[in-house]
């Protein structure tokens, strides 16, 4: 029952949120409380260059989940 805390690229910011971009099925989303790990497909961790399609916002790496 707790929430999920994901870390891709470090703890390196003092001001700013660390976390990843989180998108399930296309959608972005805040937190993946609501998702049901039974109902995962697959989950890809974009980092580097892979999560720069995604702009400013894929800073920290990006967790596109798919769900089934």
């Amino acid at each position: 029952g707790g929430s999920y805390k994901f870390i891709v690229r470090g703890l390196n910011s003092i001001n700013a949120s660390t976390d990843p971009l989180l998108i399930v099925d296309g959608q972005t989303v805040n937190n993946l409380d609501f998702l049901n790990p039974k109902d995962i497909k697959s989950v890809e961790v974009l980092k580097d260059a892979s999560a720069s399609i995604y702009g400013s916002r894929g800073a920290c790496g990006v967790i596109l989940i798919t769900t089934k």
